[in-house]
């Protein structure tokens, strides 16, 4: 029975100041940014299967799993400026050591029974650990639930005092890309360079930059004056099959997603990646291999349930694709490239009404398909012959 009772106390505890860090972040997140700030506990930012609570602009998720008590993010719109990104990584160690002296002088102040004493102690080593975890830095990221990376709270907090000294443009710069003026980004990371700060921060946000500007020829020769000069580590390999992938070189992708995926063969960014090069060249069962690979280390990735899906529908699995697809759904009804893949389905299967209220839906959400407009004019067409 107590044994029972310790384990719930700790699991409690762990959910509470878990919360009580990440509120750490997201409060000067709230304060500095415009954008809705996203807090999820018991998960690395699945919110399927969620509790939510939303104050408004603060939404927050609660996923009851057993085996995900220790885990939180916050996730928000980028902040500009050195010292208001200070302030938002330190917050949430600061929050945890925080709450730790409380309890401790909790403790101290009252004269509580053991039983109580016992209880706290285990706040105190809960928010302790917390602390300790994130403050000191990790040279080692860890995924979140799209499978994108992101270093601890320590790693950024290094990385932030080593570019202190940049100048203002530097912060001019990154406020352009927030504001999805890349092109205005793209040449103020370029005059930094040309002042001195030819580095591989500045030579990234370029690329990125670039990449998000759709200009992928221009990112490719970035990438070839720079990055080929030095060690490339397993995210360039990945940037470089990216950009390759865009260019539509897909043998050259797939090169260098093997590199990436040789040093870091559980990572579903890099496995899905793949897979849709794969499925460009035709090779639908090595696609196959890689989004379920996307899906065994990791269940919850969407996009890999999604692309296998499609995989499936290709290999005449209409059955099975359909059921992937529609997980997907199920889970997130926003994805245009969902509805693409299902009006795909039903077209397939002659279902012209479905298929055409499918490629609809997929307009509605702003999908960027080539060809949709065609689809639906097709199906309206099909419809009326069948």
């Amino acid at each position: 029975m107590y044994i029972l009772l310790l384990i719930g106390v700790a699991l409690i505890s762990r959910s509470i100041t878990t919360l009580v860090h990440e509120l750490g972040h997201a409060f000067p997140s709230l304060l500095f940014t415009k954008e809705q700030v996203i807090v999820c506990i018991g998960s690395y930012g699945d919110v399927s299967n969620s509790w939510k609570i939303r104050f408004g602009r603060l939404k927050i998720f609660f996923k009851f799993n057993f085996f995900s008590w220790n885990l939180g993010l916050c996730s928000h719109q980028g902040v500009n400026g050195f010292w208001k990104t200070l302030i938002v990584i330190v917050g949430g160690p600061l929050a945890s050591l925080i709450l730790a002296l409380f309890f401790v002088y909790l403790i101290f102040i009252n004269n509580y029974n053991d039983i109580t004493i016992v209880i706290l102690a285990f706040f105190i080593a809960s928010s302790i650990w917390d602390f300790v975890i994130n403050i000191y830095p990790v040279n080692k990221p860890f995924y979140l639930f799209d499978g994108s990376e992101i270093y601890n709270d320590g790693y950024r907090f290094l990385d932030l005092i080593k570019h202190r000294n940049y100048p203002e443009s530097y912060y001019t710069a990154v406020e352009y890309s927030l504001n999805l003026e890349f092109e205005k980004a793209v040449e103020a990371f370029r005059n930094l360079l040309n002042e001195g700060y030819n580095n591989r921060l500045i030579n990234d946000l370029i690329i990125s930059n670039l990449m998000k500007n759709r200009n992928y020829e221009e990112a490719l020769n970035h990438f070839g004056s720079y990055k080929l000069s030095k060690k490339l580590k397993n995210r360039d390999y990945y940037t470089l099959g990216s950009i390759y992938f865009e260019l539509k070189k897909y043998n050259d992708a797939i090169k260098s997603l093997n590199k990436a995926i040789h040093a870091d063969y559980q990572n579903v960014q890099y496995l899905n990646k793949r897979g849709l090069a794969y499925t460009e060249l035709g090779a639908h069962q090595n696609a196959l291999t890689d989004f379920n690979a996307a899906i065994y280390y990791n269940p919850n990735y969407l996009l890999s349930y999604l692309n296998r899906g499609y995989s499936k529908m290709l290999l005449n699995d209409l059955e099975g694709g359909y059921a992937d697809i529609q997980h997907v759904i199920q889970f997130d009804d926003e994805i245009p490239q969902s509805f693409i893949y299902l009006g795909q389905y039903y077209r397939n299967k002659h279902d012209y009404v479905l298929a055409m209220e499918s490629f609809e839906r997929a307009k509605a959400l702003n999908s960027d398909h080539p060809g949709l407009d065609f689809l639906i004019e097709e199906m309206k067409v099909s419809k009326l012959k069948d």
